[in-house]
């Protein structure tokens, strides 16, 4: 064998094999909800994974809301103004699950919930109130569990039920509730 063609051979044998390369490293799958979000007629309830209910009521400062609800369900998807309220200018920090805190004058002055238009929200994350209601229920099992009063207006088939105010999709009792709010809200009528 010619001696060019032996030391090839030769450094090919001791050279190392070639080393697979490590795959790209994934993202982190995204982590659950550290707490879940109720909605009620004086502002939220933050639930813990164990089950205990804090509430953050209409009043608190509006950053400690804000921070206190990315702490249970993850940054906001968008902050906007909103200067054409009744009530005034509003700051809306909207959550993934349909969820947006209202601000005004920095406090916390209240929340609306409708079926969010970015992603189809995950099954359990839309904000309900302690009572399971919320968008998506049936009018049937809102009046099940609260005394409420229902009229035709011109936001549709709106109606209150303890401080909780929203609207039907039509006036059948399976018409599902099509957006939900209290305490200040942004609502043309």
């Amino acid at each position: 064998m010619p001696r060019p063609m032996l030391m090839a051979l030769l450094l090919a044998a001791c050279a190392e094999p070639p080393r697979a390369e490590a795959p790209p490293p994934t993202s982190a799958p995204a982590q659950p909800p550290r707490a879940r979000v109720a909605v009620d007629a004086e502002g939220v309830r933050l639930i813990d994974t164990a089950g205990a209910a804090r509430p953050l009521a209409f009043g608190a400062p509006a950053a400690q809301a804000v921070d206190d609800v990315t702490a249970a369900v993850g940054a906001p998807l968008r902050r906007e103004e909103n200067q054409d309220c009744g009530a005034g200018r509003l700051d809306v920090v909207t959550f993934a699950g349909g969820l947006q805190l209202l601000v005004q004058g920095g406090k916390f002055v209240g929340w609306s919930t409708a079926a969010p238009l970015e992603v189809a929200p995950a099954p359990g994350t839309m904000p309900r109130t302690m009572a399971g209601i919320g968008v998506g229920s049936t009018r049937a099992a809102l009046e099940s569990v609260y005394a409420a009063t229902v009229d035709s207006t011109t936001l549709g088939v709106e109606f209150e039920a303890g401080g909780l105010q929203g609207v039907f999709d039509s006036p059948a009792a399976d018409a599902p509730i099509v957006a939900m709010w209290a305490g200040a809200a942004c609502v043309a009528r």
